[in-house]
């Protein structure tokens, strides 16, 4: 990849898209030279988080070169589906970036090349009776040496970590639901099915 440019999500605190201090954060986003992006991961400043997350289809919009030694699919996932995937992407962190607990609206397929990654899974049916909140958007930028908030005039619902439903019944359904921890290691793949709820908790990755 060398110098090819590709798109990273920066945080002071590695929450990307998710819950701070009552308001929906979406991250910087910053385009930069792949060695720069390792560099930065490998040597990473105590006030930033460098993850590589950008969705819809960034192999192929951003790590074409990789296609000459690498499949675009996975083929017994591709037999099985009937179908090729709509979007291939490659997302690369520390341990200090954290996805927030969220509903996915597609299939997933997560498979570990190095490293590990740890998920906490519920079952789609948990969404029925999931806290969700309407939060204000704002988005970090960093500037003369500090972070900043920038306010988007929007507001989105999400998947509140501080409140809890607020029918009885739903409150029994959420307090009794049960999430399966699944640890990926190097080789692993994980189905995550679509509108299953997902909480991403921690992952570790080393530069060799």
């Amino acid at each position: 990849m060398g110098k090819e440019k590709v798109t990273v999500a920066v945080t002071p605190n590695g929450l990307a898209d998710a819950v701070v201090n009552d308001l929906f954060m979406l991250p910087e986003e910053r385009e930069m030279e792949f060695t720069t992006f390792l560099d930065e991961l490998g040597h990473p400043p105590l006030d930033q988080v460098f993850y590589l997350q950008k969705q819809n289809n960034n192999l192929i919009e951003e790590f074409s070169p990789l296609t000459c030694d690498i499949d675009t699919h996975i083929t017994w996932a591709t037999e099985a589906f009937g179908n090729e995937p709509e979007a291939v992407n490659i997302w690369i962190g520390d341990n200090r970036s954290v996805s927030s607990m969220h509903k996915d609206h597609y299939e997933n397929l997560y498979y570990v090349i190095v490293g590990t990654k740890k998920f906490d899974l519920y079952p789609p049916v948990a969404s029925c009776w999931m806290p969700y909140k309407k939060y204000k958007k704002y988005q970090w930028y960093y500037e003369d040496k500090q972070w900043k908030m920038k306010d988007l005039n929007e507001e989105i619902k999400w998947i509140s970590s501080d409140k809890k439903p607020e029918t009885p019944k739903k409150l029994l359904l959420y307090c009794k639901t049960k999430s399966f921890c699944v640890e990926l290691e190097p080789g692993h793949v994980c189905l995550y099915q679509l509108c299953g709820i997902m909480k991403f908790v921690n992952q570790n990755f080393a530069l060799q």
